[in-house]
C-alpha cells in the first residue's frame, strides 16, 4: 500500500496543534487510510478497536522528535563551524 506525503503531512499538523498528547493520528499501513483523535472531541469517527496494533503508524508529536536546540548546534558546528 503507497502512503501519500500529504496524508502523513496533515495528520502531522493536526497531531501537533496543541499540546502533546492533546491529539493522536494514525496511518494504516494495510489501507494508507488516516485516524485522528482529538481530547477535545469533535471525532467524526471512534478509532477502530486494534489501533494500537502493528498494522498502524503513530504520528508523534513534534516533542517526540527531539529537533531542539541541539540539532541547530549540531547541524552548525558541522556545516557552520566558524558561526557556532
Amino acid at each position: 500500500m503507497n502512503i501519500k506525503f500529504n496524508d502523513v503531512l496533515e495528520l502531522f499538523e493536526l497531531v501537533n496543534f496543541g499540546s502533546p498528547f492533546d491529539h493522536e493520528g494514525y496511518i494504516c499501513k494495510e489501507s494508507g487510510r488516516t485516524y485522528f483523535y482529538s481530547e477535545f472531541g469533535d471525532n467524526e469517527e471512534e478509532l477502530p478497536d486494534d489501533i494500537n496494533d502493528e498494522k498502524y503508524l503513530t504520528i508523534p508529536h513534534k516533542n517526540e522528535l527531539n529537533l531542539g536546540n541541539n540539532l541547530a548546534f549540531d547541524f552548525t558546528l558541522e556545516y557552520l563551524p566558524t558561526e557556532y
